[in-house]
């Protein structure tokens, strides 16, 4: 079975490359929330924590959920489950550590996988996702307001969780990065070597 296959079912049918890059790029960030999600919950369960478990494990089964949707063709409701619960997910992991885990960087992955996915056509739902969480940013940080207790953690903890947020956002940000240039570069080249034929032609 080809690598891709794990993404995305064969045989199945998209309506153009953009879609079919779009959707094999919402199955490599359905693995990483979820993969994110199982590192917390295996990270948190060494260090004796059980504050945020109920997070990660929600992060890592709508992972898995989200991948077996979009696997399936139904992408648009593959899109909303992974942002919409990456959003409330980091809301809730920041309300905990009132943002000292940098934790809120994910947002900006967030606001940038919106547009990368969801593409200039469905922009507005895009757009509505990063109001979503610039208004939980708002809310946690502005505002202070928590729909959970706050925790107390250790220096050592905090520096660690600092170290791996910042890690996966970069790993995150990067990929999509690199897919949007890819997308870009190839569709100059198909361009560059339509011109060229035309040039022949003539």
């Amino acid at each position: 079975m080809e690598a891709k296959s794990v993404f995305l079912k064969q045989g199945l049918k998209l309506c153009s490359v953009s879609d079919y890059k779009r959707a094999l790029l919402t199955g490599y960030l359905c693995f990483i929330s979820a993969g994110i999600g199982f590192l917390y919950l295996v990270y948190d369960y060494i260090c004796g924590l059980s504050d945020s478990l109920f997070y990660y494990a929600l992060l890592l089964i709508s992972g898995f959920l989200s991948w077996k949707l979009n696997r399936e063709g139904k992408h648009f409701l593959a899109k909303i489950i992974l942002l919409m619960t990456g959003n409330v997910v980091v809301f809730l992991s920041s309300s905990v550590t009132s943002l000292q885990s940098d934790s809120h960087l994910f947002y900006l992955v967030i606001s940038l996988a919106a547009y990368t996915l969801f593409g200039y056509e469905s922009r507005k739902t895009a757009f509505a996702f990063s109001l979503i969480s610039l208004m939980f940013f708002v809310v946690c940080f502005v505002f202070d307001f928590s729909l959970v207790p706050h925790a107390v953690y250790s220096v050592e903890y905090i520096r660690s969780n600092r170290i791996i947020n910042f890690t996966c956002v970069t790993i995150i940000t990067s990929l999509i990065l690199y897919v949007l240039i890819r997308s870009n570069y190839q569709t100059e080249e198909t361009l560059k070597e339509k011109q060229e034929e035309m040039e022949l032609q003539t």
